[in-house]
C-alpha cells in the first residue's frame, strides 16, 4: 500500500506500488466501464490512466492487484492518477470473496 500524500508537489511523478481492489469509477450511459481505480485497504482510491496498460485492468474488475506506476496528476477530488507500468494479480482473490468472508 502506498503512503503518498496528494496535494504535495513532491508526490507528482513519484514511483508508487499500490495494492488493492480494482473498482469501476465511471461508466457511459450504456453501462460500459470508462475508468477504474485501485482502492486500498484504507479506502484510498488511485485512479488509473486509460492508456493501453490501464485499460487492461478493465477486465479485472473486483480483483485484488498490486500496481506499479507513476503518479501523473490528481483529479478534482484529490485522488492520485496513476500511470500503470506493471501489475500483478494477487492470488486470484476478488472483492466478492472478501465480502463473502466479512472482510470488507
Amino acid at each position: 500500500m502506498s503512503r503518498v500524500q496528494m496535494g504535495d508537489n513532491d508526490s507528482l511523478n513519484q514511483w508508487v506500488t499500490i495494492t488493492g481492489f480494482i473498482l469501476a469509477t465511471d461508466f457511459n450511459r450504456h453501462g460500459k466501464v470508462l475508468e477504474v481505480a485501485v482502492e486500498t485497504d484504507d479506502f484510498k482510491q488511485y485512479i488509473v490512466t486509460t492508456d493501453r496498460k490501464g485499460k487492461e485492468l478493465f477486465a479485472l474488475l473486483y480483483s485484488r492487484v498490486t500496481i506499479h506506476g507513476i503518479i501523473s496528476s490528481e483529479d478534482a477530488h484529490g485522488n492520485a492518477i496513476v500511470k500503470i507500468e506493471d501489475y500483478e494479480i494477487n492470488d486470484n482473490v476478488s472483492f466478492i470473496d472478501d465480502v463473502e468472508k466479512g472482510k470488507s
